[in-house]
């Protein structure tokens, strides 16, 4: 797949995708520790080596941030859908006490299905995960439905990034790595 650049300035936010040479670490800092951390998870298990670095309002809170990554991240999935090997997908990762089902339509007609309620959780808005996937998906136009359950937030979360990254994996018939987590990498 040839290079791809995105990049989107706003009076509140600064975001730069940039898609790496195959089997290069993502390389991924926006502000917000967590953020990078689920964003680092998503690009190794989609097998896109991603380079993702967003400036934003961080005295105002996270949000604007947020919701500008999913939207540049949707762009950049929309630009490339005619690359997908299928139309539609699931994944269905757990992450110790947690299990998501991660399904993703190409419809065209994006849009965000939720089948979860997240606790509060002391790093990171919880509410946010919603902004973020319904930035993706109306930029994307990928039909998404996320299911998840339960006990730690930030293994809730964080199954539901991996599982959001397997789908697109799947659905771009990228390969697997020769790790198996991204912790094998220290």
């Amino acid at each position: 797949m040839k290079k791809i650049k995105l990049i989107r300035n706003t009076r509140e936010t600064k975001i730069k995708v940039v898609l790496l040479k195959d089997n290069v670490f993502p390389l991924i800092n926006t502000g917000i520790g967590f953020l990078n951390h689920m964003l680092e998870q998503f690009s190794y298990n989609s097998g896109f080596s991603l380079k993702i670095i967003a400036k934003g309002d961080l005295d105002v809170d996270q949000h604007h941030l947020v919701e500008d990554v999913g939207i540049v991240l949707g762009k950049f999935f929309k630009k490339i859908s005619i690359n997908s090997k299928k139309r539609y997908v699931n994944a269905f990762v757990p992450m110790d006490e947690s299990l998501t089902n991660f399904v993703i339509d190409i419809s065209n007609r994006g849009n965000v299905f939720f089948n979860f309620k997240l606790n509060k959780f002391k790093k990171f808005d919880t509410e946010l995960v919603y902004e973020f996937f319904r930035s993706f998906s109306m930029n994307s136009k990928y039909t998404i439905h996320i299911n998840n359950y339960g006990l730690n937030t930030h293994h809730r979360i964080e199954s539901i990034f991996k599982a959001f990254g397997v789908a697109i994996k799947k659905l771009y018939g990228k390969k697997n790595r020769l790790i198996k987590s991204t912790k094998s990498l220290i």
